[in-house]
């Protein structure tokens, strides 16, 4: 099982979730359908005390950042200490996927993850499976065919990688 680690508010910009609440709700789902742990930042207080707040939801980790730090600073920090090979950091932010990067840990854009998230077969639900996904993997519909040399059926590096990443989910 792999770790995921969450930049809450990047994650929630770019999704059609209008609250913390709704991205928590199928969060709590993909958990319980994936067996992930997941561990997920957002800045600010969510108590209003202003030191920052943690607490559990169902399986799902949530942390607030103190005022003075940003979730971007606490998710540098968590990865400093609690670096695994496991882990998976989910942000669009350059910032955190060079930190991700430094530690040899794998991450996913947040749009890629949110793709997942919406279309992951969970227990007992049926998954809406869009017409032109029929028969096909993220990974043919995500690449783009390269003017470059080599081997025409061997894909980049950057997508085997994306690959590999996206099967630990």
């Amino acid at each position: 099982m792999s770790h995921i680690i969450i930049d809450g508010y990047n994650v929630l910009a770019q999704s059609n979730y209008q609250t913390r609440e709704e991205l928590l709700k199928d969060l709590k789902s993909y958990q319980k359908s994936q067996g992930h742990k997941v561990t997920i930042f957002f800045d600010g207080t969510h108590q209003g005390t202003g030191t920052g707040d943690k607490y559990m939801e169902e399986y799902v980790e949530v942390i607030f950042s103190p005022l003075m730090v940003t979730a971007d600073d606490m998710i540098e920090e968590f990865l400093e200490k609690k670096h695994q090979s496991n882990m998976i950091v989910v942000s669009s932010d350059k910032r955190i996927q060079s930190a991700a990067i430094s530690k040899r840990v794998s991450f996913l854009e947040s749009k890629e993850f949110l793709f997942k998230l919406k279309y992951i077969p969970a227990a007992g639900k049926n998954t809406p499976i869009v017409p032109w996904m029929e028969g096909r993997t993220t990974e043919e519909v995500q690449s783009r065919p390269s003017k470059k040399g080599g081997n025409p059926r061997k894909k980049s590096k950057k997508v085997r990688q994306k690959t590999r990443t996206l099967k630990k989910l």
